[in-house]
C-alpha cells in the first residue's frame, strides 16, 4: 500500500489534478496508522508531493507496525515528460525516514517514548534546490545502531528497490518504471555508507554521483572501484560523474577520507581539475568544478546534511525545474 500526503496535492484526480490527503491503496486500519504520522508536508507547508511506501519487500530490514519502509517526496513541478532521475538518501543510526526530513527545531522519537532524533530538514532543502528528481529514502534499520544493509546491498539491490518504489506512485507518475529512469544520486549520511558502497559495487544501475555526508567508515575497495570505473566521466566536461567525501575533525572520517584522496589522486592528470582536497574548513562552494571533491569541515558531525545537502544538489548533473 501506499500513503499521499501534500499540503497542495496527493493521489490522482480528474484531469490530472491531485487532491490531498488521500489514501489510495491498502487496509483503513494501515493507512489511519501512516495517516497520523504522515503531516510532514502539511505541517512544513511543502508544495510538493509526499509519499509513504509501505510493505516493501525490497528493504533493509522490517519496519514497525504503521511505519513506512521508504518515503518519497515529489516537486510540485516536476516535469514527468521527462526521464526520472532519483536522489536515493540513505540515513545513519539511531533516526528514521520520517524524522530525518523535519527541520532541527520539529525533530520527534522514532521510537515512541525514546528521544527526539536528529532531523535535517531535507524536504525544503531539496525543495530550495529546484532540480527535477525525484527524492527517495528507505528506511535503514528502525532506530537502531547498525549499517545493516539488507536487501539493498545484494547484487541488484539497488534496481530492485527503484523497480519496486517506482511501481507504488501515482499521479503523474503512475506507470513509470525502470525503462524511464535518468540519473541516480546516492546520498549516504554516517552509518548510510556501507549500503551505498554496495549499491555502487552491485546495485545493478549506473549511479551518476555519490556524496558521503562524513560517512566513510569503511568499503574503501568499493569505493575505489567505483572511482577507477568511472574515471572517463568524472574527467569528462561536462562531469557525467561526480563523487564527493565531506569529512569533519570528531566524525572518525578524516584519516580514512585523506587515505582515500592519496590512493585515487594519481589516477587523473594532475593540473586536470578533477581532484580537490579542500582543507580550508570553509563551507562557500564545493569544488568550482571538480568531480572528485574531498571537503574538510568545521561542521559537527549531525550538521553536515543540513549544511550540504542543497549545496550538493545545486552542484550537481540534475536538471532544474521549469
Amino acid at each position: 500500500m501506499f500513503l499521499v500526503t501534500s499540503a497542495a496535492m496527493a493521489c490522482a484526480a480528474p484531469g490530472g489534478e491531485l487532491e490531498a490527503g488521500m489514501v489510495t491503496a491498502g487496509e483503513a486500519g494501515a493507512a489511519d496508522e501512516l495517516n497520523a504520522r504522515s503531516d510532514i508536508a502539511l505541517e512544513l507547508g511543502l508544495p510538493g508531493t509526499l509519499v509513504l511506501l509501505d510493505t516493501l519487500v525490497n528493504r533493509v530490514a522490517p519496519v514497525p507496525a504503521g511505519r513506512p519502509g521508504a518515503l518519497a517526496y515529489l516537486p510540485r513541478q516536476l516535469d514527468d515528460a521527462t526521464s526520472l532521475d532519483v536522489v536515493v538518501y540513505l540515513h545513519g543510526h539511531r533516526n528514521c525516514v520520517e524524522n530525518i526530513v523535519r527541520p532541527r527545531g520539529a525533530a520527534r522519537a522514532c521510537t515512541s517514548g525514546g528521544p527526539p532524533r536528529e532531523a535535517y530538514d531535507l524536504l525544503r532543502q531539496f525543495d530550495a534546490a529546484r532540480k527535477n528528481a525525484l527524492f527517495l529514502a528507505p528506511e535503514m534499520v528502525f532506530d537502531a545502531a547498525s549499517s545493516r544493509s539488507g536487501m539493498l546491498g545484494l547484487p541488484g539491490g539497488l534496481r530492485a528497490f527503484l523497480s519496486e518504489s517506482l511501481g507504488r506512485l501515482a499521479g503523474p507518475l503512475a506507470g513509470r518504471g525502470l525503462e524511464s529512469l535518468g540519473r541516480v544520486l546516492v546520498v549516504s549520511h554516517s552509518g548510510g555508507y556501507h549500503t551505498a558502497a554496495l549499491m555502487a559495487a552491485h546495485g545493478g544501475l549506473p549511479i551518476a554521483e555519490i556524496h558521503l555526508l562524513d560517512s566513510l567508515y569503511g568499503d574503501f575497495a568499493e569505493y575505489d572501484a567505483w572511482i577507477d570505473a568511472n574515471r572517463a566521466g568524472l574527467a569528462a566536461q561536462p562531469r557525467s560523474r561526480r563523487f564527493t567525501c565531506i569529512y569533519t575533525d570528531l566524525g572518525g572520517t578524516m584519516a580514512n577520507s585523506l587515505a582515500m584522496h592519496h590512493r585515487v589522486r594519481p589516477w587523473f592528470p594532475a593540473g586536470g581539475g578533477v581532484v580537490l582536497n579542500d582543507e580550508t574548513l570553509g563551507d562557500e562552494g564545493l569544488g568550482d568544478g571538480a568531480a572528485l571533491v574531498f571537503k574538510h569541515s568545521g561542521l559537527a558531525h549531525d550538521d553536515v546534511p543540513r549544511s550540504y545537502f542543497r549545496k550538493l544538489l545545486e552542484q550537481s548533473s540534475l536538471v532544474d525545474l521549469p
